[in-house]
């Protein structure tokens, strides 16, 4: 038998094991090792590389929900006042995005600031600070190790937004007496 007929009774079969079995001798035993070897670093190597994509994109689902919050006001305030300094950044950042011009959000962060949101779980924090003292402090303190600049811009921001008087309109209008009410809080 030639090898030709060998592939063409066993239906195109070209493994090692069908030529193997009818020419011992055109195949060395060393190619076996040689080629499943190859073959478990290939299927390794894919499985490595499924793994690692497997990972970024888990890792780029988390970035995209740390920077995309879908949080509510109460939970914004709430985080800000008693959240860890990276996720009182993040909230006080969605707090600005919504707060221009918004009494109602402006009235939510001055009653927070008071500590009026016990029941929500707010209020002042166990050693008494505010939301406003809290944004304050985060502002005042030394740059933390891993500090980022745009947690501080946030802070900022929100305190910046919170005491904007709109000079288009009058003392009397809504807007401009609580910021007014936030800056004498501050004070």
């Amino acid at each position: 038998l030639s090898p030709s007929q060998v592939l063409a009774k066993n239906m195109g079969d070209h493994s090692d094991a069908a030529l193997t079995f009818h020419f011992a001798r055109l195949v060395p035993t060393r190619t076996f090792a040689i080629r499943s070897t190859v073959t478990a670093l290939a299927i390794v190597a894919s499985a490595l590389l499924f793994f690692q994509r497997k990972r970024q994109q888990a890792i780029a689902k988390t970035e995209v929900e740390v920077t995309e919050l879908d949080i509510s006001v109460t939970e914004a305030l709430r985080t800000v006042t008693h959240g860890p300094r990276v996720k009182a950044a993040l909230a006080a950042r969605a707090l600005v995005e919504i707060l221009n011009g918004e009494v109602q959000v402006l009235e939510e962060v001055l009653d927070e600031a008071r500590g009026m949101h016990e029941d929500l779980g707010g209020g002042r924090r166990m050693d008494g600070r505010g939301l406003l003292s809290v944004v304050l402090d985060e502002l005042a303190a030394p740059a933390m190790l891993g500090s980022d600049e745009l947690e501080v811009e946030a802070f900022a921001d929100l305190l910046l937004q919170c005491t904007a008087f709109d000079r288009e309109w009058d003392a009397t209008d809504e807007w401009n007496q609580l910021t007014v009410q936030a800056i004498a809080f501050l004070r």
